[in-house]
């Protein structure tokens, strides 16, 4: 009889994963601050999902793309790019509505021209009718 390989070891520690479902939680209450519970989400986003940035952007009243929280400084200027060029991978799905993945940018070429190879590795971009996150390595 052989044996069955055991699961491998979660890659995020239960205590992390409850804590942050705590912490965000915890700001929705009466007066929570969407921003504040926004940017908790991109930063856990990071940790959680073994990346190095995370933004969300999210559409107003007229369908316009607003960068509403980002990871880092380098993930804001990211997103605030794309919004600028009106080129990116966070444009596409919000346009498309459908999930972009790309683990290597350097096969991506000529579909995202002002879309910076030289500092990004690869791209998902989930998106629903409320919001569009896109994460990076």
């Amino acid at each position: 009889m052989t044996e069955q390989p055991s699961d491998p070891e979660p890659r995020v520690s239960n205590h992390l994963l409850v804590h942050t479902l705590v912490q965000l939680a915890d700001t929705l209450i009466d007066d929570y601050d969407v921003i504040e519970f926004l940017g908790i989400l991109t930063e856990r986003c990071v940790t959680l999902l073994d990346v190095d940035e995370a933004g969300i952007m999210l559409a107003d009243q007229r369908g316009t793309l607003q960068v509403i929280a980002s990871s880092s400084e380098r993930a804001k200027l990211m997103e605030l790019f794309e919004l600028q060029n009106c080129d990116g991978p966070c444009l596409d799905v919000f346009r498309s509505g459908e999930v972009i993945a790309a683990a290597d940018l350097r096969e991506q070429t000529g579909r995202w021209p002002t879309f910076s190879r030289e500092h990004w590795r690869s791209v998902a971009a989930p998106c629903t009718v409320f919001r569009c996150v896109c994460v990076v390595r």
